[in-house]
């Protein structure tokens, strides 16, 4: 959203990351297409649910900072 350009940018243990959502996969044999949402976190990869019908039909965003700050306050709030 904000069009700002990442070139050279690698996604950290992406061969980590792209086995570990095809292990989330096999977990559920019986759909044979998932859209996962999940994010590289400092601790490593979070999964945030399935989806079955996966695709970029909506952007979620509050502005373009993102939901991070949003959600960072809220999770502090609560500590």
């Amino acid at each position: 959203a904000s069009g700002e350009k990442m070139i050279g940018f690698q996604i950290p243990n992406w061969e980590i990351f792209n086995e570990q959502i095809r292990e989330a996969a096999r977990m559920i044999p019986e759909v044979p297409l998932i859209g996962w949402d999940c994010a590289l976190t400092e601790e490593g990869i979070a999964l945030i649910e399935g989806n079955e019908e996966p695709g970029p039909v909506l952007v979620q965003y509050f502005d373009l900072t993102g939901k991070r700050p949003a959600l960072r306050d809220y999770i502090n709030s609560r500590r």
